[in-house]
């Protein structure tokens, strides 16, 4: 019975890790904030810092 519970445990803990790491992989691919400028063109604001300015199409 401990045998399963410890087995049980390890692998609970295995999924919890994977799909944290899961998770910040997502979060780093998409962006924090979504502004819309002024004239119409699109601020993608990512977790690392780099902002990218997105121009609409004349």
């Amino acid at each position: 019975m401990i045998y399963v519970l410890i087995i049980l445990f390890i692998s609970v803990v295995y999924l919890l890790i994977k799909v944290k790491k899961l998770e910040k992989k997502i979060v780093e691919e998409q962006p924090l904030d979504i502004l819309e400028t002024l004239n119409g063109g699109v601020i993608l604001m990512y977790k690392n810092k780099e902002i990218f300015n997105v121009k609409p199409k004349e």
